[in-house]
């Protein structure tokens, strides 16, 4: 914990001392956390982002590297949540980047692009047929969920409790108070080996999955007069199955 920390006895001794250890070793990613919280709640943009005493603050990137404001070096392992496949400042991305600026971008109506990158994910995944492009997980999935109960006209769906579908569909400790008003109860729940730490949830990590859950679930489905997520969206994040 660096040569600050000091023996300590107990759990809230060590973690203090941690605490106490990593604030005085980012100075400048503590100031910039709190002028950032003057204008943004919590001093962030994407809660997941937020860890206590405060986040360090990032300020360069380039291949599996990142910089942060207090001059420390660090490897990315996170490739922002499965995203950054190519990591930072890729030659390649850099240069395709540039090309589209200079087209510009942000045009206000259709691109030929558009419908390129749509080809190529149908073509990658027989199981899509079309897309349609969103700006986060949390609007794909309130699009999947409203249009499914306007084309089948059901309008109860199935959520796992523990699950995180976006900023407005959290079902940790059984809901959320600022969750859309959409029926969407939390079933009984029995472990399983495919879903995330009980403490965790989106990026917090996850165990091997268990090949009979998906079945289970789909049975479930086929039983029941619910809507299943699972056929409109591929973003199943959750820690338990629903009992069947």
């Amino acid at each position: 914990m660096g040569s600050t920390a000091s023996a300590n006895t107990d759990l809230a001794a060590a973690l203090e001392a941690a605490q106490n250890d990593y604030a005085g070793r980012n100075p400048t990613s503590r100031h910039l956390h709190q002028k950032a919280c003057a204008t943004l709640p919590g001093g962030n943009t994407r809660s997941v982002l937020y860890s206590a005493p405060f986040p360090i603050s990032l300020v360069r990137g380039k291949g599996v590297r990142l910089w942060d404001a207090d001059g420390h070096e660090y490897v990315d392992f996170l490739g922002e949540y499965s995203a950054g496949l190519f990591g930072h400042s890729h030659p390649a991305i850099r240069a395709a980047v540039e090309q589209a600026m200079d087209r510009g971008i942000d045009l206000g109506g259709l691109t030929e692009m558009e419908a390129e990158l749509a080809a190529g994910i149908c073509g990658r995944f027989p199981s899509i047929d079309l897309v349609r492009f969103t700006n986060s997980g949390t609007e794909a999935n309130l699009l999947s969920l409203v249009a499914a109960r306007s084309i089948t006209g059901r309008s109860k769906f199935l959520a796992f409790r523990g699950g995180y579908h976006g900023g407005v569909l959290i079902f940790l400790d059984g809901g959320s108070p600022i969750n859309v008003p959409l029926r969407l109860p939390a079933r009984g729940i029995q472990r399983c080996g495919g879903c995330q730490d009980p403490d965790s949830a989106g990026s917090g990590g996850s165990r091997r999955g268990d090949p009979g859950a998906h079945a289970g679930y789909r049975g479930m489905h086929s039983r029941r007069a619910e809507l299943s997520r699972g056929d409109t969206t591929v973003n199943p994040r959750s820690r338990h199955l629903p009992d069947l």
